[in-house]
């Protein structure tokens, strides 16, 4: 199994609680115009699931396009305050297929950091726009290794 998890890109300043905090207008022209390497990782992607905030569905929605989804998928596990078991239980559903995870801190780099190193691993801190690939045999925590790291 092969996995994105992105932080959204970066957003315009506010409170990081806000749900309708938009994207940057310079992160929607990167969103539209990724690496090449980035498009070619995100061609393989048969799912992408967001956040339903504003600022990750937004990014989701501008990525969405370079990969094989027919739609963004919403969850409220992927918000900032979101557990682990329940998102690893999200991530088995997709078993056999190539993802795209959009959410927030400090859920995001907690998930990246138990896939690749288990229960006591220290949380990493993405920054906006950051996504970790990875390559799963089973979605479960220490079974994840990190393919590349991208920012857009």
């Amino acid at each position: 199994m092969q996995v994105l998890v992105m932080r959204h890109a970066p957003a315009q300043p506010g409170a990081d609680d806000d749900p309708q905090r938009m994207l940057l207008e310079r992160s929607r022209t990167r969103l539209q115009q990724v690496s090449i390497e980035f498009e070619a990782r995100l061609s393989s992607v048969t799912y992408v699931v967001s956040s339903p905030w504003r600022r990750a569905r937004d990014t989701a929605e501008l990525l969405r396009p370079f990969t094989q989804a027919a739609a963004v998928e919403t969850t409220d596990l992927l918000l900032p305050g979101g557990g682990i078991d329940p998102l690893m239980a999200l991530l088995e559903s997709y078993f056999d297929h190539s993802v795209l995870l959009v959410g927030h801190q400090p859920l995001i780099g907690r998930f990246i950091s138990q896939l690749l190193d288990g229960p006591s691993a220290v949380a990493l801190s993405p920054s906006p726009g950051e996504a970790a690939d990875l390559e799963l045999e089973w979605p479960a925590a220490g079974l994840a290794r990190l393919r590349r790291w991208y920012q857009i």
